[in-house]
């Protein structure tokens, strides 16, 4: 399985606004993100995204409104969005 998977907070979302609840997701892109991700899946890997958030279902939806927001398809480019770590060849998490 190709599969990497990378932690939303602070890998994809840059966190700059810290911690505000699983709905609220202020801050922006981490440099160069929205292009790795296009570069995993050309090159053939899933791309998983991993976070608590995902944990409650408004949080889930609001990382997937998010990523629309910020021109990452959710749909074609993302495998999946979850709170449990699923197999995968890679971790990039920011901790």
């Amino acid at each position: 399985m190709k599969r990497v998977a990378l932690d939303f907070d602070g890998v994809v979302h840059d966190y700059s606004g810290g911690w505000q609840g699983f709905e609220s997701i202020p801050g922006g892109l981490c440099p160069g993100i929205a292009e790795g991700i296009r570069a995993l899946n050309a090159a053939g890997y899933k791309v998983a995204i991993i976070s608590s958030r995902a944990r409650d279902a408004k949080g889930y939806k609001a990382i997937v409104a998010w990523l629309y927001a910020h021109g990452i398809d959710a749909d074609e480019e993302i495998e999946m969005i979850t709170c449990e770590k699923e197999p995968a060849m890679a971790y990039i998490d920011d901790r």
